[in-house]
């Protein structure tokens, strides 16, 4: 191999390596790229920021703005809401069968997932799943994996997907024809169908049973008694000498002193929300009702008595206003606690309880740094929490106070629908089609852009951009091609059914420990080269690289999708292994066979 050659190949290890290190973020690694080839003379500074104007980075960033458009309005999620009315009234069953509510579920993900973003088509069908798991007393646990399994099934049948938008970009970066908009269907469509179809099966037998929700409260069908209220809601009475008469009713500073959330308070008028308490001040003998683990000793000091009896409590869940939130995974919140967010001065959001793998938090919550798969259930003004559910951090598992205007839905979808018209019926490009629906739904007044810029996952943006002239400076200094040449067999004959499944098994185990999008990003290069010496097509070589990328069936950190489910569905890492494993050995063949049977037909 060349000098640059070898240059070349040990810039792409380090940046696996640094990927897998996890120190550096990715956002970082990818503008850090371009830099790099041009320190080591593999590429001149005027070219290194062409994967910035690439038309699959552009597509990437309108299909995120106009997914938020959808998410923002309503319109994904009146569509998964309306198939589980269907469900619901079917027959006149009061009950459907668990595999009947499975199989409606992951169809309608799955569904979304041709249309839109993977993530958010998992986003968009979390909500209405958990409440119809609650209506119906079916497990969750049995359902939201599913959920995320379809929606990265439904995602290999159509160019959305970010792994397959990669795959496309790389093949123009080489010079060859990329793909169309429905250009997957022939392999996506029977993968997606045998996977549904085995997820039907299987997710009942496999996945765990746990103990049916409550039944619905008035606040709106929320999984109280998973939060254990009982015993993390507390009433203290205020006495003559304690330090907080005379304090605000609204912000008695509980929560430095004691590690303490003030909910409100509690005469014989009933139970009032802080959020309505704004200009009262605390009396000797008010009673406050506080979220946390109060300590006896803590509450002499501050001149309090805890009242052991909760016969408050059924008022307490009629009157708060309530809602349940998980951590979007293309969000921001992850590392900062609900101060940094500023939860309460921007939505006078209070959060009561957190729930985190399996147990459930109440103490000093504002300062406790958020992870990824937690859930929040928080208080709060119903127009502060509907501002809160369309916040890009935070992803709603309970409906918001209000609903979306109907006609913003309607706008909504008819201009996602011309995109999808246009790039499916004209000879218009993807970037080009999705400029118009962003365009369209800011004009409309459907998407602020200072939302849809924050909607834009600007980590996988940069990681791309910086990733292609990386690929395109590995093939011209002829690193890939003398890499396949010492992979190949002596006789340069590889059969095309060994070949296909060699890049579908390296794309999908590459995701499993990074992520769909940076499989692609470093397999298809290797597989455009790899299929040019072979003598077969590139972009049959780079469809399988991209299906294989959405196979990350086996790990929460495989995908976003999967990261969605963990906590709300109580999931441990066994879980997934458990249902992605079989997953994947019953959908590897028939992606296979399909790819084998496109490139005889496709010729």
């Amino acid at each position: 191999m060349t000098p640059a050659a070898w240059k070349a190949l040990g810039l792409l290890g380090a940046v696996i390596a640094l990927m897998f290190w996890g120190k550096v973020r990715l956002d970082v690694l990818g503008l850090s790229i371009p830099i790099a080839l041009v320190l080591l003379g593999l590429a001149a500074p005027q070219t290194v920021f062409a994967g910035f104007s690439n038309p699959a980075v552009l597509t990437l960033i309108f299909i995120f703005m106009i997914t938020r458009g959808l998410e923002r309005t309503g319109a994904g999620d009146a569509l998964a809401r309306r198939m589980m009315r269907w469900i619901q009234g079917e027959a006149g069953r009061p009950r459907p069968s668990e595999r009947r509510v499975l199989a409606v579920v992951v169809g309608v993900t799955a569904l979304l997932s041709l249309t839109m973003n993977t993530v958010a088509a998992a986003a968009v069908a979390l909500s209405p799943t958990l409440t119809l798991s609650r209506r119906l007393k079916l497990p969750a646990s049995r359902l939201l994996l599913p959920v995320a399994y379809a929606a990265l099934l439904g995602g290999m049948a159509t160019l959305l997907t970010t792994a397959n938008l990669v795959a496309d970009a790389a093949l123009r970066h080489a010079g060859y024809p990329g793909f169309r908009l429905y250009s997957f269907l022939p392999v996506g469509l029977p993968a997606t169908f045998v996977g549904l179809t085995f997820l039907v099966w299987a997710a009942p037998r496999l996945l765990p049973d746990r103990p049916a929700q409550a039944p619905a409260a008035p606040t709106g069908g929320l999984p109280l008694e998973t939060y254990r209220l009982m015993h993390g809601l507390h009433a203290l009475r205020i006495r003559p000498d304690s330090p907080l008469v005379g304090r605000s009713a609204r912000r008695p500073h509980l929560a430095r002193t004691l590690g303490l959330t003030p909910l409100g308070r509690l005469d014989d008028a009933g139970f009032t929300p802080s959020f309505l308490l704004e200009d009262e001040r605390l009396r000797p003998g008010d009673v406050l009702i506080v979220a946390g683990e109060p300590k006896p000793d803590a509450l002499a000091r501050q001149g309090l008595e805890w009242l052991p009896h909760k016969d408050w409590l059924d008022q307490y869940m009629n009157k708060a206003p309530l809602m349940e939130v998980a951590l979007h995974p293309h969000g921001q919140a992850a590392g900062k606690t609900p101060k940094d967010l500023r939860l309460r001065e921007r939505y006078a959001a209070l959060v009561l309880a957190l729930w985190r793998a399996g147990r459930v938090y109440y103490q000093a919550l504002y300062r406790e740094p958020l992870q990824p798969g937690d859930a929040l259930l928080v208080q709060g003004p119903p127009e502060g929490l509907q501002a809160l559910s369309q916040d890009p951090d935070f992803l709603p598992l309970s409906p918001p106070p209000r609903k979306a205007s109907p006609r913003a839905m309607r706008m909504a979808l008819a201009w996602w629908g011309l995109v999808l018209a246009l790039a499916a019926f004209t000879r218009l490009p993807l970037a080009w089609a999705a400029l118009v629906g962003v365009v369209g739904m800011a004009l409309s007044g459907l998407l602020p852009m200072e939302e849809a810029y924050r909607a834009v996952e600007w980590r996988a943006v940069f990681l791309i951009a910086g990733m292609l002239p990386l690929s395109q400076a590995l093939l011209e200094s002829g690193a890939v091609q003398a890499l396949t040449a010492r992979l190949l067999p002596q006789n340069g004959h590889l059969p095309a059914v060994v070949l296909l499944g060699l890049l579908v098994l390296l794309a999908s185990l590459l995701a499993q420990v990074l992520s769909g999008q940076v499989s692609a990003l470093v397999l298809v290069p290797w597989a455009i080269a790899l299929a040019r010496q072979v003598g077969f097509s590139p972009q049959i070589a780079g469809m399988a690289v991209a299906v294989g990328a959405s196979l990350a069936f086996l790990l929460p950190t495989g995908h976003p999708a999967n990261l969605l489910v963990l906590g709300p569905g109580g999931y441990t890492p066994k879980d997934y292994l458990r249902l992605g494993l079989p997953l994947t050995l019953v959908v590897f063949p028939v992606i296979v066979a399909a790819l084998w049977l496109l490139a005889v037909l496709t010729g």
